[in-house]
């Protein structure tokens, strides 16, 4: 079944090829990882552990305190980079090797997941220095590793935010619905569909004003179908509509003692 959204081009004719193209990606990036990681201090076992996690935004870890046992900034930013490079689309960095080098800061979703990622890293950055008393460094290594690990669902965490002030878990929830790109490993409602969401509320408010005027919507200089809006709205309102059902049912059992 296809998840509602704009159809992406075929990397190959065949789906077989095209699939073993994003499988050799998969890996290659992830050995690159596994080094990185053991470069920044952790063990072999550690780093493929934690590498198969990350890639995969599983979020996994064999300890109990998760990434904030290794208590080294250098592996937090490593792992976020590789957080932020499994959340966008694998098919961009083939053909930004074959193809088009460019590429990456041509596409509209692209563009939008990373200007989500460091606008809300930056504000994050900002309360926990301005309102949490944290150094500036401190601010931007906690910053940037959890937004990164909530935007794309991987789960790591190198603090204890459930502690921070209500204004920096706001920000932290905020990210969660957003998600990362179509075509990444990662969960959530996809920056596409958030940002044809957004598209479609501007044009509705457009045709408010003009009634008379015919706008479209168009997606990396595509236009989109409504058939494919109308699907991409559908898809959000049920994802809150789980969400906000799914809240109301565990919240009673919140302070109960089994």
């Amino acid at each position: 079944m296809k998840a509602p959204g704009p159809a992406e081009d075929k990397l190959k004719p065949r789906i077989k090829d095209t699939a073993k193209i994003l499988w050799v990606l998969y890996v290659l990036i992830s050995a690159l990882e596994v080094l990185a990681l053991m470069l920044a201090g952790m063990s072999l076992y550690d780093a493929l552990i934690h590498t198969f996690a990350c890639m995969a935004c599983g979020g996994f870890s064999p300890y109990g305190a998760g990434i904030e046992a290794f208590g080294s900034p250098l592996i937090e930013f490593v792992l976020t980079f590789f957080m932020f490079a499994a959340g966008a689309n694998f098919a961009l960095y083939y053909r930004a090797v074959r193809t088009d080098k460019n590429i990456l800061f041509r596409d509209e979703e692209f563009r939008v997941y990373a200007s989500f990622l460091l606008g809300f890293t930056g504000l994050l950055t900002l309360v926990l220095y301005k309102d949490m008393g944290l150094s500036l460094f401190n601010s931007i290594r906690y910053a940037s590793f959890q937004i990164t690990s909530v935007m794309t669902a991987t789960g790591f965490a190198s603090v204890d935010f459930n502690l921070w002030k209500d204004s920096a878990k706001v920000l932290v929830l905020a990210v969660m619905f957003i998600g990362g790109c179509a075509g990444s490993t990662e969960g959530g409602m996809k920056v596409v569909r958030f940002l044809l969401m957004l598209k479609y509320a501007r044009r509705e408010l457009f045709k408010f004003i003009h009634p008379k005027v015919v706008k479209t919507i168009r997606f990396n200089g595509k236009t989109v179908s409504d058939d494919v809006l109308q699907s991409v709205l559908s898809f959000v309102v049920i994802y809150i509509s789980v969400f906000v059902f799914s809240s109301m049912l565990l919240n009673p059992a919140r302070g109960r003692t089994y």
